[in-house]
């Protein structure tokens, strides 16, 4: 009996050997179909296609609204808009992508993964990149007028991260780095088997230069309102500071007897204000940003919202009466024949700060008046015992000139022929509240940096030296034809001028 028992419990030992034999090869074999071309091996590359299409979408889908903006601005989107660090156009959408512009197509690394975007724009995105791979995170995006705080985000399928570098800054307690200037820096990261990789990072963003210069015109101008207008330019870049360009501007304008402004913000460079009382005065600013928002303020405007006043003199006007002489008129194509004789407004005529005033001449021939040869057009402030303490004119002499200011003290002009005779001419000025330009059949002829005029009587055909300021003669008087006249409150712009014409 003892002797049965020994050989049962042999048998089941070895049974159970022979089990636990079974179990492990199984056990083997499961975890070699597992690990292998199993289910691990699926899983992971189910896994890595599921990424690789979540970067797809998220670079098309980026892609996509860069077009959308781009294309309502009348911009075309390219490989060069995309990977272009001064536009920053992928990277400003995506946080951590690089993208580098190589032959017709776009590479770069985005969240582990290589991708490419072809000429077409067609992405394609490669294998999970072996080794280290890092990207970028900047703190704030796009342009900025402060420093700029880089977050390295690391990994490795070698080992863990070590050590992060980049040359030129010292790392902070957090981790991250701080940029205080543009440039070109190296990022190094270091895992822990001893590999490392570097790319480079340009920072071309920071930029802590505002804008130069800020001025408002009017265009535009109708019964109820105007269009306000922006002219600015950005700071030039510097050796720590780009040039980022205008990015938005603020409008303010208020009624002269109102306290309060109001304000408008647009991209724009213009800005249409309607719903205004014919015959107020506004006051009117432009705040103009750069897109670091570095800002500046334009000069505070006064505008009298009114029409223009254009007129023929070819025909007996209400507004005018005969100063001197005796006034021929031949109609509105020959206009009215001036010969030693003036013509005025019969009462003031107040001047914007701003404005154009435009009158088109025909000479015959030249006038001699003392030492000069002067051939009189337009003129405010001249006159008799009425001359106004400041003149604003338009004359000939061997040289074109336009004058402002206390006499010829701010006169403009340039060397050239004399003024043609027998040819109908349009002569302009205008003083956009900074600079007063002339104007001869649209061509700028020269600039002076100020105009003291603002309201006097208006004479045509005709100068005085009777009173403080001159241009030098007694009398002189334009000796030809006068046909059209038009006084604007507001500067037209240089392109207005040059096409400038006067309708039937």
């Amino acid at each position: 009996m003892e002797k049965k028992l020994k050989n049962q419990k042999a048998i089941t030992l070895i049974a159970l050997v022979i089990t636990i034999i079974i179990l492990l090869i199984l056990a083997g074999i499961s975890i070699a179909s597992l690990t292998g071309s199993g289910v691990f091996e699926r899983a992971k590359e189910s896994k890595e296609k599921s990424e690789q299409a979540q970067i797809k979408e998220e670079i098309e889908m980026s892609i996509m609204d860069i077009q959308i903006e781009e294309i309502s601005k009348g911009n075309n989107v390219t490989l060069e808009s995309l990977s272009n660090e001064e536009n920053g156009q992928l990277a400003n959408k995506l946080e951590g992508i690089t993208a580098t512009l190589n032959d017709n197509e776009i590479n770069g690394e985005y969240k582990g993964y290589e991708y490419t975007i072809d000429n077409n724009l067609k992405v394609t995105v490669g294998d999970p990149i072996k080794g280290i791979s890092f990207s970028y995170t900047l703190t704030p995006k796009g342009y900025t007028n402060e420093n700029i705080i880089l977050t390295v985000n690391a990994k490795s399928t070698n080992g863990n991260i070590t050590n992060i570098e980049v040359n030129g800054l010292t790392r902070n307690e957090d981790g991250t780095f701080t940029i205080t200037q543009n440039g070109e820096y190296q990022v190094t990261v270091t895992d822990s088997t001893g590999d490392t990789r570097t790319k480079p990072l340009n920072i071309q963003k920071i930029d802590k230069v505002a804008p130069t210069k800020v001025e408002v015109t009017i265009e535009d101008v109708t019964t109820d309102g105007f269009t306000i207008k922006a002219n600015a330019e950005d700071g030039e870049s510097t050796t720590n500071s780009a040039k980022s360009g205008i990015g938005r501007y603020e409008y303010y304008i208020k009624k002269d007897t109102e306290e309060n402004y109001q304000k408008y913000e647009s991209a724009e460079e213009k800005y249409k204000i309607s719903g205004l009382e014919l015959g107020d005065k506004y006051n009117i600013y432009i705040i103009a940003y750069d897109k670091a928002e570095n800002y500046k303020q334009s000069e505070v405007i006064t505008y009298k919202l009114s029409l223009p006043f254009i007129c023929n003199l070819g025909v007996e006007n209400p507004m005018f009466e005969t100063y001197q002489g005796t006034p021929e008129y031949k109609g509105k194509e020959e206009g009215i024949y001036l010969n030693n004789s003036v013509i005025a407004t019969k009462e003031n005529y107040e001047l914007n700060e701003n404005y154009t005033i435009i009158i088109e001449t025909k000479n015959i021939e030249n006038s001699n008046i003392g030492a000069n040869s002067i051939g009189f057009m337009l003129a405010f402030g001249y006159g008799g015992p009425d001359m106004g303490s400041c003149s604003l004119a338009i004359i000939r002499t061997t040289t074109y000139w336009a004058t402002s200011g206390a006499g010829d003290q701010y006169a403009v002009g340039t060397e050239k022929d004399e003024y043609p005779i027998n040819e109908w001419l349009i002569s302009a000025i205008k003083y956009d509240g900074t600079n007063f330009s002339y104007f001869i059949n649209g061509e700028k002829i020269g600039t002076s940096s100020r105009s003291s005029i603002k309201d006097s009587k208006l004479y045509i055909g005709g100068i005085s030296n009777s009173g403080s300021y001159s241009v030098g003669c007694s009398w002189g008087y334009g000796n030809g034809y006068y046909r059209n006249l038009a006084i604007y409150d507001n500067a037209l712009s240089d392109e207005e001028l040059a096409n400038y014409s006067f309708n039937d």
